[in-house]
């Protein structure tokens, strides 16, 4: 959908428009390349795990399993995998290489960034400002740049919005739908946007007192798309799932905080100032939505279909922050509206040097670039490092696993995915597939568990299980070792507990000595040095740290405990640069090594040092709170 008078301002004449061809192209490999620094957020890869098991099962199958088989809590319950298709996908990258899932995963938002430069450059015919609302986009959607399934619905969604603007592209939604729907079940979105597609052109073509055959085609289309979004395994029981996150039947689940509204974020506004704020998730939300705003002003009717859309997505996005990506993607056209319209009227583009345009296009455009991507390390290990590997209970799940796979796995909800993947001879408690498996009933039985021994001892009475595996000192850890008949503690590391029920015949048995069967594993190792520095060795506990940091730089918490130790051994100067090091090392998680950086000079009594650091580690994504009211509370 093109406005009028929204086009560059470049002279006339076949040279004159290769050179301008030539500049869209530069601005859009440039920006692309460079919004493309904020698709590696410092997220957990929970749900990645649960979705390879599935993926694995499938394969193993031959068919998808309509009936669960990971949790002893739903034994062979009804399962709605609506992202059964990108299961398989993945883990049948993830068997040829691990790091092939990361690397095509980031080759799927590439392409995501590219339809959306697409579509800002053909509406606001401005490749500069299309760069610039790109890289805003992006930034908006850092934090939601996941391994998960719905990075590739960004990208069918980007594609459905394509083909708006194409003259035989409606016929393609049928296509998109088919695979959408079988892949994650935002497809509706797609329906949606196709419905208020020919909506908004019925309005159009009433106001211009056109015939509405114009729209049988689109009409047919879409209604084809509905009929082949019940072509999946479970049929009208994705509809059924998609029902139960609406008004009225909000549930447990609605409470995650993905389907909370991003707010203001004041608090980092107050305590840092308002270009930190800026900076943060919220700032560059709600800094989008007023570009968008002027955008909306500037086109009016023009670009009906835009901004309807956008508005829609406006208010969804307001009400549930898991929304936001789409709203940056179907802002960013009327952004970079609003974008060209201030470089004109700033007169930028009268005092462009056109003899020399090529030229600071390509050294901007690169000096961008390596500003961009300066600290940024994908290799070695894309996949671990994208997901923080290193937080999941390796150690603990191949202990666990030593004396006999346990039938059942009392759990926390972030690790059932990981346990249902290294351990498919175990059942787990719960996992992160949420309400497409477990209902509300058993949600309130997990958070009764979190909540007090008593309530883990109902849990357990109806939930029996064999063995539990939960984060070290945590507070399910405390409820299971407070319970009338404590249950045993059996391993411990900085990562995870292992414990087993008073009446386990492991006890009886026998454990195996930890120091053989995890005599090379880098989180037992973590644990090990620890150990050595408690008991007053704090030089040999560095030695093996940095033995051991050699071979694993990516574990944060083996570079924190090296800085602890530096910090009591040789000041907090030596545990600065402790941290540093580490993160040399993994920069995307750099916020993660400020907040453990100001936890420990707050533990030396360094308050205002500690909470400096903290501030910094405060990175207002919007699955955080801040850390100084963390640390307060």
């Amino acid at each position: 959908m093109r406005f009028e008078g929204a086009k560059e301002s470049v002279p006339s004449g076949d040279n004159d428009s290769s050179d301008a061809s030539r500049d869209g192209f530069a601005f859009g490999l440039f920006g692309v390349i460079c919004a493309l620094r904020w698709s590696l957020p410092a997220s957990s890869g929970a749900d990645l795990y649960w979705h390879l098991a599935a993926g694995r099962k499938i394969v193993e199958l031959g068919q998808v399993p309509q009936r669960d088989w990971f949790s002893y809590s739903r034994p062979h319950g009804r399962w709605v995998n609506h992202e059964w298709l990108w299961d398989v996908f993945a883990w049948s990258l993830y068997r040829v290489d691990h790091d092939l899932v990361a690397w095509v995963n980031l080759a799927i938002i590439a392409l995501t960034l590219t339809g959306t430069f697409l579509l800002c450059h053909r509406v606001s015919r401005s490749a500069p400002a299309s760069c610039v609302a790109l890289w805003t986009a992006a930034a908006g959607m850092h934090w939601f740049f996941e391994v998960r399934p719905h990075v590739a619905s960004f990208l069918l969604f980007g594609s459905f919005l394509v083909t708006v603007e194409l003259r035989r592209g409606l016929w393609a939604w049928p296509l998109i739908i088919l695979v959408w729907a079988n892949l994650h079940a935002s497809f509706v979105l797609g329906l949606g946007a196709a419905g208020l597609y020919i909506l908004v052109r019925a309005v159009e073509l009433k106001r211009e007192r056109s015939g509405l055959r114009r729209l049988i085609g689109p009409c047919c289309s879409l209604l084809v798309s509905c009929a082949v979004a019940w072509a999946t395994p479970f049929g009208s029981a994705v509809w059924d799932f998609l029902l139960s996150y609406s008004p009225g039947n909000a549930g447990p689940y609605t409470k995650l905080l993905e389907w909370q509204a991003p707010g203001l974020g004041l608090d980092k506004l107050t305590s840092q100032g308002p270009l930190a704020w800026a900076w943060s998730f919220h700032g560059r939300f709600w800094l989008t939505a007023v570009l968008w705003a002027v955008g909306v002003s500037i086109v009016g009717r023009k670009g009906a279909y835009w901004v309807a859309l956008s508005l829609l997505m406006l208010a969804m996005a307001t009400s549930a922050r898991r929304f936001i990506p789409l709203f940056m993607m179907t802002s960013a056209p009327l952004v970079a509206v609003a974008l060209r319209e201030a470089a004109a009227r700033a007169g930028a583009m009268a005092r462009r040097p056109d003899r020399f345009r090529h030229v600071w296009v390509y050294l901007v455009g690169v000096l961008a670039m390596c500003i961009a991507w300066y600290d940024v390390k994908l290799t070695p290990r894309l996949l671990a490092r994208w997901t923080q590997e290193d937080l999941f209970p390796q150690a603990a799940v191949l202990y666990l696993a030593s004396f006999g796979p346990p039938r059942r796995v009392f759990n926390e909800y972030e690790l059932g995915g990981y346990i249902a993947f290294k351990l498919p001879q175990s059942r787990v408690f719960i996992d992160g597939r949420a309400n497409t498996i477990y209902d509300a009933s058993l949600a309130m039985d997990y958070l009764r568990s979190v909540a007090s021994p008593r309530g883990v001892n109902d849990v357990l009475a109806r939930y029996p299980a064999d063995a539990a595996l939960v984060r070290s000192h945590g507070r399910l850890e405390r409820n299971l070792m407070a319970l009338p008949s404590p249950w045993h503690l059996v391993y411990q590391d900085p990562f995870a507990s292992v414990l087993l029920p008073p009446d386990s015949a492991s006890l009886a048995r026998g454990l195996p000595d930890p120091e053989v069967v995890l005599a090379r594993e880098p989180q037992y190792r973590v644990e090990v040095a620890r150990r050595r520095a408690q008991r007053g060795e704090p030089r040999a506990a560095l030695r093996a740290l940095d033995e051991l940091l050699k071979r694993e730089p990516l574990l944060v918490e083996g570079h924190a405990l090296r800085a602890s130790i530096l910090a009591a051994v040789s000041g907090p100067a030596a545990a600065e640069q402790a941290f540093a090091a580490g993160m040399r090392a993994y920069p995307s998680r750099r916020e993660e090594y400020w907040h453990l950086q100001g936890e420990l000079f707050l533990r030396l009594g360094d308050r205002t040092r500690g909470l400096r650091a903290l501030e910094r580690g405060t990175r207002g994504d919007p699955f955080a709170e801040s850390a100084v009211r963390r640390t307060d509370r």
